[in-house]
């Protein structure tokens, strides 16, 4: 059996140390690829009975929130940045509504098919 390759030049006492940072920096990158492409593209690692992607959320763009001005030379400037935050106000409610629907029904999804993926093992237990 050869001698395991010391990736360090240290005392012997510390070689188990040098060799285990060494494996962690080598293998640190690996794992990070490993892990990314479980939130990237989970249907390559694994099947899906979907049969499509599931659908984004169809909430439109979250509203920009209105720059306010340094100064407000008249009262009609006021009343129109006033307007503007309120109608912002509004669109973020929505959006924000929106969202939360989707994350509910997605919540919902969610458990059927669990209930589903039950059903299919308790057919299969004998």
């Amino acid at each position: 059996m050869p001698a395991p390759v010391l990736l360090c030049s240290t005392p012997i006492s510390d070689a188990l140390f040098c060799n285990l940072m060494a494996a962690k920096f080598l293998f640190r990158p690996i794992l990070l690829v490993v892990l990314a492409s479980q939130w990237i593209a989970p249907s390559v690692l694994a099947g899906s009975n979907l049969g499509i992607t599931y659908p984004d959320h169809a909430c439109g763009e979250r509203p920009i929130a209105p720059e306010r001005p340094e100064t407000f030379e008249t009262e009609t400037a006021i009343k129109s940045y006033n307007a503007e935050v309120g109608a912002y106000n509004t669109a973020a409610e929505t959006f924000v509504q929106c969202i939360q629907n989707y994350v509910d029904n997605a919540a919902e999804d969610i458990k059927v098919i669990r209930a589903k993926a039950r059903e299919a093992v308790e057919q299969a237990d004998p």
